[in-house]
């Protein structure tokens, strides 16, 4: 790539040039107008390396300008239009941004830590990492771009890219950021609270800590995301792959989830396949499901015939087991909290010390089958839902039978 500081061709500052002074700043702002203008009348503003520093430039039009490794630390661009400027390796530290028109602008390896930027415009901007050489031998830039501990309530992302950014503690509450690039991001305690992140790539990244409250998620690619002890509290996950994600110790009351199992990693869906393939051909083909203690929290398994597999300990939280065959099943001591049994076959299935605290049972199965011996003959005897211990606070049970089953 051709760095910013070596293009002397495109108006990009050379190592000759010489850093302009704030007593220039009044002419070049009005050659900078002209230019927008009519580019054959004006100039355009060259501000790279040049110290702003604390500046009121509230309501500034520098849209198009070349502002490289600029010092705007504690400045001031308040409802300023910098639309496609070229911000490299500026360093706008705690510059207050609000309302800013930062559409297709380059911040490529910039500082903007604790930098106000609410309500502001950066859609298609680009804050990746990067670095350049200049003339004198100074390398400016960073691999990767700060973002931390900013203010970005509302502010619009819509395809940005911030690929390996640095977003810790930083707030973007109520933001839009469909379609942006987070993939690799550093996201720990960030505030996506209410953000829409509809598209949004966020593979890779780490998100622990954070919050995403009533966030929109959908089509997201959450694919090797680590978001543990993060709030996802009546967030939206429609459609959005999420294998190999890590939601370890998650709140999820309310979230719309349902992860697909072909999102699992490669040797849960494995276990699954096999089971329903041991179950179709009664035994001579696959192999009988069993797992322990694994996080299946909010996975899709609707309509699935699953008769006879063991998933003692596991977490079942939020899971759709709708009119899913669990006949024999060993599901003791899983965690099955706000999760949908309606109409599931649990017939003579073992949920022994399982939590099935708010969920619905609505139509389920549950009634006494026949043990039926290995050469499929029948035995004579009969095996019942086990609920011996099982919590069943607020769970949804009308209309079912309980004596049915084993409770004491």
């Amino acid at each position: 790539m051709q760095t910013a500081l070596q293009n002397t061709q495109s108006g990009r500052p050379g190592g000759k040039r010489s850093t302009p002074t704030r007593t220039a700043l009044p002419d070049i702002i009005k050659g900078h107008i002209r230019w927008i203008k009519d580019p054959g009348s004006g100039t355009r503003a060259d501000l790279s390396r040049m110290d702003l520093a604390g500046l009121d430039l509230s309501g500034i039009n520098l849209s198009g300008a070349v502002m490289v490794a600029v010092d705007c630390r504690g400045a001031k661009f308040r409802g300023a239009n910098l639309t496609g400027a070229d911000m490299f390796a500026a360093d706008l530290t705690d510059a207050d941004l609000s309302s800013a028109i930062l559409r297709n602008v380059s911040l490529r390896g910039a500082k903007l830590s604790g930098a106000r930027l609410d309500h502001a415009d950066l859609t298609e901007a680009d804050l990746r990492g990067g670095t350049v050489m200049g003339a004198d031998g100074m390398r400016l830039g960073s691999e990767t771009t700060d973002i931390s501990d900013c203010q970005l309530d509302f502010a619009t992302l819509a395809r940005a890219r911030m690929s390996g950014a640095q977003l810790r503690h930083t707030s973007l509450f109520g933001a839009k950021l469909n379609g942006a690039q987070l993939n690799g991001a550093e996201l720990d305690e960030t505030n996506f609270a209410n953000a829409d992140l509809t598209g949004a790539n966020l593979s890779g990244a780490r998100a622990n800590k954070a919050s995403f409250r009533n966030a929109k998620l959908c089509d997201a690619n959450l694919k090797g995301i680590n978001a543990s002890e993060s709030h996802f509290e009546g967030a939206n996950f429609e459609g959005s792959k999420m294998e190999e994600s890590n939601l370890v110790d998650c709140w999820l009351e309310k979230a719309k989830v349902r992860i697909n199992p072909n999102n699992l990693p490669p040797y849960l869906r494995r276990v699954f396949t096999e089971h329903e393939q041991w179950v179709s051909t009664g035994g001579k083909k696959g192999q009988r499901g069993a797992l322990s203690d694994e996080n299946l929290g909010y996975l899709d398994l609707s309509t699935r015939d699953l008769s006879g597999i063991v998933l003692k300990g596991c977490n079942l939280e939020g899971a759709d087991l709708s009119n899913c065959g669990l006949l024999f099943a060993n599901l003791s001591k899983a965690i099955l909290t706000d999760a949908s049994l309606v109409k599931a076959a649990l017939s003579g299935a073992s949920l022994a010390g399982a939590d099935l605290s708010r969920a619905d049972l609505t139509g389920a199965l549950l009634t006494p089958i026949p043990v039926r011996g290995v050469d499929g003959g029948e035995t004579g005897r009969v095996r019942m839902t086990d609920l011996r211990r099982a919590k069943l606070e607020d769970a949804l049970v009308g209309g079912l039978d309980l004596t049915q089953c084993v409770t004491s």
